[in-house]
């Protein structure tokens, strides 16, 4: 029995993790007789596939330095019970997924003991925007990285730490067919023709909680000026209930057509990425916080406009410690201005707004930003070998090379 131990803190990781354990599973019954068994932290993706999970991924889904400070010791409980099993079940392989705040405290623990056993990190850290000296720590606990962006093993190869570029999920995303999209809009009760604006505050509650607020007074100075849009949140479950409550109040307050795609909505909770992209695929335009949720919306054509808040102890932190101009991925990926995007104190619904009717009446614009998209998609491993069965051949080579010689395989 081969033994992995796999920590995702986050739903964008839940995805890569399935994604990972897959392919894993089928190279490794490839290559040798022994079965595999998955244990950590996930969410219902990677237990679709067959991860125990020992605690409950929202435990760890946390953001931000006040997000963290309040929930220390919870964390730090966390943290001692998943390296004490660890230590217990003596894993042949420790992966962890990106949440690098948590995932490192646990590999750095962990390490200590269990000297010998490969240890590989999916997601290398923003080095290229912040905190840079990182890998030199890192490279004292992680012995592998799987980097999403191109330009990261550079990175990594200065600071003397293996890493292999595997491409990023979001380039085998599945394009919705025009009868998932027919789907649903009749569930929401939209029209085939009527234009939609997607709109996207963030998945985690203090994203909410900083976003939503801005981007719903957006949405009614936007409907002020084109007033057959109906606007569409998609909320994922770990955030729904708040999402709901607050677009109740405002839809209330306003009578405008805001719409809430949720879990609940639908008999089929395990695809709700599809319905997602279903809602990326046929909207007009978007209204994003700064993430993995950008790619998405490249990937899907979608134009889009960028903004974020957050905490205001946070984003003194961040001011103080990012390096890069840009926050979108597109722009900073591919060196450009064309994704307009307002942070901190310029996000405001009149900043947000503006943008969104100056993309709305130029086509020009959204014609810039769709071939920006494609570019960057192809950057990112678009029409090359998947970057799940990418990211699993890495692990195997790399174990197979391993200096200590794992018994992976």
């Amino acid at each position: 029995m081969i033994k992995i131990l796999i920590i995702s803190g986050e739903p964008s990781g839940d995805f890569l993790g399935a994604n990972l354990i897959n392919a894993l599973r089928k190279k490794v019954k490839i290559e040798s007789s022994r079965s595999i068994s998955f244990q950590g932290i996930g969410g219902p993706l990677m237990e679709n596939e067959g991860l125990i999970s020992l605690i409950r991924q929202e435990r760890i889904n946390k953001m931000g330095f006040i997000e963290i400070l309040f929930n220390l010791f919870d964390l730090l409980k966390v943290l001692r019970t998943v390296s004490n099993y660890c230590l217990a079940w003596k894993p042949d392989l420790i992966v962890t997924i990106d949440s690098p705040e948590f995932s490192f405290r646990l590999s750095k623990r962990v390490k200590k003991i269990l000297k010998t056993t490969p240890i590989v990190h999916y997601v290398m850290p923003s080095i290229w925007a912040w905190r840079p000296r990182r890998l030199e720590k890192i490279r004292r606990f992680v012995d592998h990285i799987l980097a999403l962006f191109p330009f990261e093993p550079k990175l990594a190869e200065i600071n003397k730490i293996s890493c292999e570029f595997v491409g990023h999920p979001v380039v085998s995303k599945k394009i919705p067919a025009v009868q998932d999209i027919v789907v649903l809009r009749k569930n929401l009760g939209i029209g085939n023709n009527v234009p939609i604006m997607a709109v996207m505050p963030g998945s985690r509650r203090s994203e909410i909680k900083n976003n939503l607020p801005i981007f719903l007074d957006t949405i009614k100075m936007v409907a002020a000026v084109y007033t057959d849009l109906v606007f569409v949140i998609p909320a994922v479950s770990a955030v729904e209930e708040l999402v709901v409550s607050k677009v109740s109040k405002f839809r209330e307050k306003t009578g405008l057509n805001v719409l809430v795609l949720n879990q609940k909505n639908f008999d089929i909770a395990n695809d709700f990425e599809n319905l997602k992209f279903s809602l990326f695929r046929t909207a007009a335009i978007a209204l994003a916080a700064s993430g993995t949720v950008v790619l998405e919306l490249a990937r899907t054509g979608v134009p889009m406009v960028v903004g974020y808040r957050a905490h205001y102890i946070n984003e003194l932190l961040i001011r103080a410690l990012v390096k890069t101009e840009k926050a979108n991925l597109i722009d900073i990926i591919a060196n450009s201005n064309e994704i307009p995007e307002f942070i901190f104190s310029n996000c405001t619904p009149e900043n947000l707004s503006k943008a969104i009717k100056v993309l709305l009446n130029d086509s020009t614009l959204t014609a810039k930003q769709m071939e920006l998209s494609r570019t960057v998609m192809k950057s990112l491993g678009f029409g090359g070998a998947n970057p799940g069965d990418r990211a699993a051949q890495s692990v195997i080579n790399f174990v197979k090379s391993y200096e200590k010689k794992s018994p992976l395989i």
